[in-house]
């Protein structure tokens, strides 16, 4: 039996006094339930107070877990004083000797061999999973032979690993254990290891069967309301009279919903997404039986949406659907718990303030208790303010899109955020349209509620349906065209403390003239990938690009009413040769293009080699492609438009001798010849 990952303890968790119990939820959170519930029964207690997940298992603290696994934590505690010798010379004295005594007796594990225990020794999943499988009494058989009965066990020989593995996959020892089980095991796995072998309950060898079960009693608790685990079936975890935990069981089944279904056609649908078709695979609702005296006997299978019961529920597209089948039946449904995900777009973090977090600190809920920021999300048109905990693992930032399922019918005092994500973006060009969706640079995707016009280029947040929902950023057509030689990253910080960073780029334009501007740079926006800028500022290669400038004057790559293109001349362009070719990619497969200049034609000469230093030279521009030499191999970003009609052409120089190389004459050439208009 598993936790789901949407157990929640209904109680102070018992392992929150450790001073490390932060890294609890930030780096072990698949294992929190049983992190919780073996720290409140003391069987892995912390190292000088810290509880050290990450460290390995020793075979001393393997002892105590395997003894308090198979006698009880009270009669554990008594072998713990026991002075009968080990028979290891390493062990006299030892805090573990009681523990490594036992474990010993009861054949559970052994010594090196030698005389020794090595009691500090780490364990590899695969050996501490040995000990556990031979407590649960899977380890022993008893073999006869001639009338002798003998009991051995079968996790020796070569084959031991595969007979563990096999054993401890098949009870589920190692669900969610993600340490290598051939490598160290780590305390928190070991953790893991030993709650799953405590809701184990099932006698493998009559003669050998753990009594912790009598202390320690698993009791399921119906789901009559919406307020335990969001209708999940749960559990709670008991240690005599006390409560150490709850969580939520493991769904039979689950499946995100691929297209929407009505209330009527709920099971028709659990059924399709789970590929159950014939009568006996079938699941079925299951409807309200009562006996002679009114009372239930079967209660009517319970439908949960976003911890809400409702007899109305549909499955929406993108839905994250649990199913949980009455215990000991293979057909008939008992809870459906569904879970419906808004895109939310993330207008405001704000700090909690030294007071907020201190009168924080006192509460038992981790929610709040470990808060930092206040969140705005703005879903539709509610906004919602929850605490940053409710978006552990992955980042987020202003203004960028977020998936959410909220409780519904709640307010914000409420924190009611039950499950989030980061949407997904896309960015690129819509290339097509048909019916209700787009293709994005040659990919289909659904539309949700935008107007797509063919041609757009820009970047959209996906619902959890994996429709285009929300625009990000939408790219300007433009016939303003600058390269980008040059670029600058300068990081502020924020009355918050927040680092900002700030980017400039340093261009030239199709009139020769250079200009410097501040780069839009919103979250989730390509502009700085558009424009040819690197995260640290620098362009390695300038880039054409058209461009506009936003409200605040910012530099925004926009999309080009031409075609941009890059390429090295094959053939000399001058007075006798007007063609330049060129490479353009057409759903995904390059084509050969050629474009001509014209008398039109604008020619910037610009040095881009760092060598050279881009501030050592003006732009020169020079009009007419029988005005200007350009030698082969030279490289040239230029803009042709719809007839194959060179524009305007960036000629990037290198550095080296400009008066002795052809192709760099014209700059020096303060009175270039004007020719007639080229012919068409």
């Amino acid at each position: 039996m598993c936790v789901s990952a949407f157990g929640v303890s209904a109680f102070a968790a018992n392992y929150d006094d450790y001073k490390d119990a932060d890294t609890v939820k930030t780096d072990y959170a698949a294992n929190e339930t049983a992190i919780d519930v073996v720290t409140g029964l003391k069987i892995i207690n912390g190292d000088g107070g810290y509880l050290n997940l990450g460290n390995g298992l020793t075979r001393a603290e393997a002892a105590k877990i395997l003894t308090v696994v198979d006698l009880g934590t009270k009669t554990a505690d008594s072998v713990k004083s026991s002075t009968v010798s080990t028979g290891y010379t390493d062990m006299k004295g030892h805090w573990a000797s009681g523990y490594v005594g036992y474990c010993t007796a009861q054949k559970f594990l052994a010594g090196n061999g030698d005389g020794t225990f090595d009691p500090d020794g780490d364990l590899t999943g695969y050996a501490f999973g040995k000990m556990m499988l031979n407590v649960l009494g899977y380890g022993f058989k008893d073999e006869t032979v001639q009338g002798t009965t003998t009991v051995t066990n079968k996790y020796t020989g070569d084959l031991w690993e595969v007979n563990v593995l096999a054993d401890g996959t098949d009870i589920g020892l190692f669900d969610k254990v993600s340490s290598d089980l051939a490598g160290k095991l780590t305390r928190a796995d070991a953790m893991q290891m030993t709650f799953n072998a405590l809701l184990h309950t099932e006698k493998a060898n009559a003669k050998k069967y753990y009594s912790v079960a009598k202390e320690l009693e698993i009791v399921a608790v119906p789901s009559t309301d919406a307020g335990t685990n969001e209708g999940r079936p749960t559990y709670t975890v008991m240690a005599g009279a006390k409560k150490l935990t709850s969580y939520a069981a493991k769904p039979d089944y689950t499946f995100t919903a691929k297209a929407p279904q009505g209330k009527d056609a709920l099971v028709d649908a659990i059924n399709k997404e789970l590929g159950k078709k014939t009568a006996d695979e079938k699941l079925a609702l299951v409807a309200e039986v009562k006996n002679e005296k009114g009372e239930v006997v079967t209660p009517a299978t319970a439908i949960y949406n976003n911890g809400t019961a409702t007899d109305k529920y549909s499955v929406a597209a993108g839905d994250e659907v649990e199913v949980y089948l009455v215990p000991g039946s293979k057909n008939d449904v008992q809870v459906v718990v569904a879970t419906s995900y808004a895109l939310a777009k993330v207008t405001e973090v704000k700090p909690l303030t030294a007071q907020q977090i201190k009168a924080n600190a006192m509460n038992d809920d981790p929610a709040i208790k470990n808060a930092k920021n206040w969140v705005t999300l703005t879903i539709g048109k509610d906004t919602l303010k929850v605490y940053d905990t409710k978006f552990a693992g992955f980042a987020y930032e202003k203004d960028q899109y977020v998936l959410v399922a909220t409780k519904a019918g709640k307010t914000d005092a409420d924190n009611v955020v039950l499950a989030s994500a980061a949407a997904e973006t896309v960015s690129g060009k819509i290339t097509a349209t048909k019916g209700a969706e787009v293709a994005v640079d040659g990919k289909y995707y659904k539309v949700s509620g935008l107007d797509l016009k063919l041609g757009t280029e820009g970047t959209w947040a996906l619902n959890k349906a994996g429709e285009l929902a929300a625009v990000i950023d939408v790219v300007k057509a433009s016939n303003e065209y600058a390269l980008v030689y040059n670029g600058l990253k300068n990081t502020s910080y924020n009355e918050d403390g927040a680092p900002v960073d700030a980017y400039t780029a340093y261009v030239v334009k199709a009139d020769g003239t250079k200009a410097t501007y501040s780069v839009e740079n919103k979250p989730g926006s390509k502009n700085l990938t558009n424009l040819g800028i690197g995260e640290d500022g620098k362009v390695a290669k300038a880039t054409l690009s058209a461009y506009v400038l936003n409200d605040k004057g910012e530099l925004v790559a926009a999309t080009s009413q031409d075609t941009i293109a890059t390429a090295t001349i094959a053939k000399k362009v001058d007075k006798t040769n007007a063609a330049i070719s060129y490479k353009v990619t057409v759903e995904g497969k390059e084509v050969d293009k050629t474009a001509y200049a014209t008398s039109d034609t604008k020619f910037i000469f610009f040095p881009v080699d760092k060598k050279a230093g881009p501030d050592q030279y003006k732009p020169v521009v020079v009009t007419g492609y029988k005005n200007v030499i350009i030698e082969k191999d030279t490289v040239v970003n230029f803009v042709v438009d719809a007839k194959d009609n060179i524009t305007c052409a960036f000629v990037l120089a290198k550095n080296g001798s400009e008066a002795t190389r052809p192709q760099y004459a014209v700059i020096l050439d303060k009175d270039p010849v004007v020719t007639e208009p080229a012919p068409e």
